[in-house]
């Protein structure tokens, strides 16, 4: 991954532009955090949940779990999914962004979902839209990382 640095200088009505983009990334990270989270908790109070650490064999223990998170929905694709279908449902986030950010979002999501699920880090948590400082792109390997100097 290579970063560059550009010193930018928005005019206002492109600070106001990038602003509401960036707000509207972390509405739409919200939405799909809380809608994902509801899913693993649920998927996690089910006792076969439990059952399933207990198997000894580990390819039948992956097995199991994908079973488990197949039936609850629950996964990378579904969490893109998920971030998608708030995307369009929305109505004017599509004036903002295009479904490609909503794609890279719910990858983001499911990142920390997933470390939250199974490396033991800390439950994720929404965030007021206004402290969102950065937009991935689709492939997770360009983006933009915004030093709010001159906006907000």
């Amino acid at each position: 991954m290579h970063t560059l640095r550009v010193r930018l200088r928005p005019r206002p009505h492109e600070a106001a532009g990038i602003d509401q983009r960036l707000f509207a990334l972390g509405q739409l990270r919200n939405a799909t955090v809380r809608a994902a989270r509801k899913r693993e908790v649920r998927m996690r109070a089910v006792p076969r949940w439990r059952q399933h650490s207990q198997i000894e064999d580990a390819a039948e223990r992956r097995r199991a779990y994908a079973a488990l998170r197949y039936e609850y929905v629950v996964g990378e694709k579904a969490t893109r999914e998920l971030a998608c279908t708030h995307w369009k449902a929305s109505l004017w986030m599509a004036d903002l962004l295009d479904r490609r950010s909503a794609n890279a979002l719910g990858r983001e999501v499911w990142t920390t979902i997933e470390s939250w699920l199974y490396g033991g880090d800390g439950r994720p948590r929404t965030r007021h839209p206004h402290e969102r400082a950065c937009a991935w792109g689709n492939d997770m390997n360009g983006g933009l990382v915004l030093n709010p100097v001159g906006c907000r």
